[in-house]
């Protein structure tokens, strides 16, 4: 898995998170990028999105917060 990273900017004096993970490989990739979505929906506020082949796409969480592009 290769993290995106994490962009943060300034809108109208407050502060914009957005978590980006790129998740490309074997299955041992897939459910590095499971948990580390999950942990970002856990423990935060933030919009995770996601960019996976389909079969890791079947892994990551069901949640309003995650966009997903595979």
């Amino acid at each position: 898995m290769r993290p995106c990273g994490v962009r943060f900017s300034s809108a109208a004096g407050g502060r914009l998170v957005t978590v980006s993970v790129l998740a490309v490989g074997d299955i041992g990739c897939a459910l590095a990028a499971r948990e580390s979505v999950q942990s970002v929906l856990d423990h935060t506020d933030f919009e995770v999105h996601v960019t996976c082949d389909q079969a890791c796409g079947l892994l990551i969480p069901e949640d309003p917060r995650v966009k997903r592009a595979f």
